[in-house]
């Protein structure tokens, strides 16, 4: 893995860390796995189709 992978996948986990840090509540330890898939699948759409901003 190069360099320049490493710090994109470090910073789409930090992007999903700061976003579902938020949302804290709607994932209580009794929550389904097919929610928090449904809810990982929507974040990842909307994030892949929000313009980026260059950096």
């Amino acid at each position: 893995m190069t360099l320049r992978m490493k710090n994109r996948v470090e910073r789409w986990f930090s992007i999903l860390k700061a976003r579902t840090k938020r949302f804290n509540n709607n994932f209580p330890s009794n929550s389904t796995l097919k929610s928090t898939k449904t809810y990982l699948e929507a974040f990842i759409t909307i994030h892949n189709t929000l313009p980026k901003s260059k950096t």
